[in-house]
C-alpha cells in the first residue's frame, strides 16, 4: 500500500518501470477486450476500474472510467479476481461471480459521460462460490477453472446459451497445508 502503480515498458531497451500518475492503486489486473481491468485489493476493493481502449496506460479522460459494484455485493465482499471467459467479463468475489456482458463497450460515451447504448451490463450473479486467489482462474478450451473455498471449480460455456449457474466442483477438497 502506498506505492505508485508500475508498468512493464518492453520497447525501451532493457526492461524498465516507470510510474502512471493518473492509474488507480490496484492489486488486482486483468487485460481483456483492449482494455485493462483492474480493482484494489484494500481501499475501493468493491470498485471496477478501466483503462482507454488499446491503452493501458490512460487510466483518466474518455474511455476510461470505474464502476462500484457494491449494488451486486454484500458490504463485506471484496473483488478477488478478474477474468474474461466466453465474451464476458468475470468478476469474482471470494463468495459470488459477476458475469458481465457486452464487455467491449464500457459504460461511458466518446466523451467520458455515462453511455446507454450497448453498454457492459451484469448478465448474472452467482452467489455462493467465489474465487479466492488474483490469479485464481484459468481458462482451458471452453471450460474456466477457479479456486474457491470449497475447492477446484469449473465454469463452461452454458453461460452463453442463458443457462444458469454453470459452475461444478471438480475437486471438493483443497488443502492449504501439507
Amino acid at each position: 500500500a502506498g506505492y505508485d502503480p508500475i508498468v512493464f515498458d518492453p520497447f525501451a531497451g532493457p526492461p524498465t518501470f516507470y510510474t502512471i500518475p493518473t492509474a488507480p492503486q490496484v492489486a488486482i489486473c486483468h487485460a481483456a477486450f483492449g482494455r485493462v481491468w483492474a480493482a484494489s485489493s484494500i481501499a475501493n476493493s468493491q470498485t471496477l476500474y478501466w483503462s482507454n481502449l488499446l491503452d493501458g496506460t490512460t487510466w483518466s479522460g474518455a474511455g476510461t472510467g470505474s464502476l462500484n459494484l457494491h449494488t451486486y455485493m454484500n458490504a463485506n465482499e471484496r473483488i478477488t479476481c478478474i477474468h474474461d471467459f466466453n465474451n464476458h467479463l468475470i468478476v469474482f468475489t471470494q463468495s459470488s461471480i459477476l458475469i458481465f456482458e457486452n464487455p467491449f463497450d464500457v459504460p461511458v460515451d466518446s466523451s467520458g459521460a455515462a453511455g446507454t447504448a450497448g453498454s457492459m451490463r451484469l448478465k448474472e450473479k452467482i452467489e455462493g462460490v467465489g474465487c479466492l486467489s488474483v490469479v485464481g482462474a484459468v481458462s482451458v478450451g471452453e471450460e474456466c477453472f477457479f479456486i474457491s473455498k470449497t475447492g477446484l471449480m469449473k465454469m463452461t460455456q452454458v453461460l452463453s446459451d442463458g443457462g444458469s449457474n454453470p459452475i461444478k466442483t471438480i475437486i471438493n477438497q483443497v488443502r492449504t497445508g501439507i
